[in-house]
């Protein structure tokens, strides 16, 4: 998974599904059997050292279980490998402790060992990867930093060299854990914010393109995540292909339709894409289907962050009369199919912020 959801059991679920849940709770029940059965026993009873080694375990197990509700910390090694250890000294004392016939015969304990053996040797062959490739990921934001305070000093040859090294340790990470996408979204954003930056570098452009491959890719292994799509939509806003912006955006919108500037550069592009005069495009009649998805996406992007209203792109009088005569409006007819206070309040702000008439008068009510 790309996030943490700081919850153990949560976190075994979506990463291990049912398989997972019933493994936590086979194990919870054997401990707590664990736990019936040494207080029925005499010799364990009568055993102050184990008997305190075991309260302590079970304690620190039972504080773990607690804090592991809100947190998971299952990827520490030190963690889980202390875990470990309880578990083993746990199965020790019970084995010194007792009856034979209330542990399994030693064929089954054979065949239970070799499972979780093998289990164990699987896990960590997957494990191995995964850390190898947050490694060469780590060392390579290292050098991600060194590229831009070497940018930023001037020093193109030296930075290049140290954004080749970035590119290197992402890309070997990428390939050790292929399904993760985390690495070529980093791929993607890094060269390509480096080539929008920096555009004074030879290689640039290419900086741009290779950005918008590892983007592509990265939709590729999941194409339900909002981010690659965000992205590649706004590199391509900034090279001018708007058409293809547009696709990009639109898929982006539909997974994630409240995030902050969404709609806002679909607007735009919208209103480029058919020419790249915006007075012009502003003066094109009423009935311009393009034009018409461009203000319903500005004003849906007013909806969701009204602060929108104060940038300055609306100081322009072209920009401040499609504001006024065709976006709010399509913000008003919004509104007044979901009449909310708070959506009300938010358009007569706008209203006053843009001075228009009776604007006061309705912020007052």
């Amino acid at each position: 998974m790309l996030f943490q959801l700081h919850s153990t059991p949560v976190q075994i679920w979506a990463e291990l599904g049912l398989v997972g849940i019933l493994a936590v709770a086979v194990c919870l029940i054997l401990l707590l059997g664990l736990f019936i059965r040494l207080h029925r026993c005499d010799s364990w009873r009568n055993n102050q050292g184990d008997r305190t080694m075991s309260y302590g375990i079970f304690s620190a197990l039972l504080s773990y279980g607690v804090m592991a509700i809100t947190d998971y910390q299952l990827d520490v090694l030190a963690i889980a490998g202390l875990l470990i250890l309880m578990f083993a000294t746990l199965s020790f004392i019970a084995q010194k402790h007792l009856r034979a016939s209330s542990l399994p015969t030693g064929q089954l304990r054979l065949c239970f060992n070799t499972i979780v053996s093998i289990w164990l040797l699987a896990a960590v062959g997957w494990l191995f990867p995964v850390h190898a490739g947050w490694q060469n990921s780590s060392i390579g934001f290292l050098n991600m930093v060194n590229a831009y305070s070497h940018l930023a000093e001037g020093k193109s040859d030296v930075a290049l060299k140290e954004l080749d090294q970035f590119r290197q340790r992402l890309t070997t990470a990428h390939h050790l854990a292929s399904w993760n996408p985390y690495y070529t979204h980093q791929l993607g954003w890094n060269l390509a914010n480096v080539g929008l930056e920096f555009r004074q570098l030879a290689n640039a452009e290419e900086l741009k393109r290779e950005g918008l491959q590892w983007l592509e890719r990265s939709i590729e292994l999941n194409p339900y995540y909002e981010f690659p799509y965000t992205n590649a939509g706004a590199l391509l806003m900034q090279q001018g292909n708007f058409a293809q912006a547009i696709a990009y955006l639109e898929r982006a919108i539909a997974l994630a339709p409240q995030k902050r500037s969404l709609h806002f550069m679909l607007g735009l592009s919208l209103l480029y894409a058919q020419n790249n005069s915006i007075p012009n495009l502003l003066a094109d009649p009423q009935s311009n289907p393009q034009r018409q998805r461009a203000i319903q996406a500005i004003a849906r992007e007013l909806i969701n962050d009204p602060i929108l209203i104060t940038h300055s792109l609306w100081s322009g009088s072209p920009w401040r009369n499609l504001l006024a005569n065709s976006i709010l409006p399509q913000v008003a007819q919004i509104a007044q199919a979901n009449p909310r206070p708070q959506l009300q309040r938010s358009l007569a702000v706008m209203r006053w912020w843009l001075d228009l008439p009776n604007s006061l008068t309705e912020l007052q009510k």
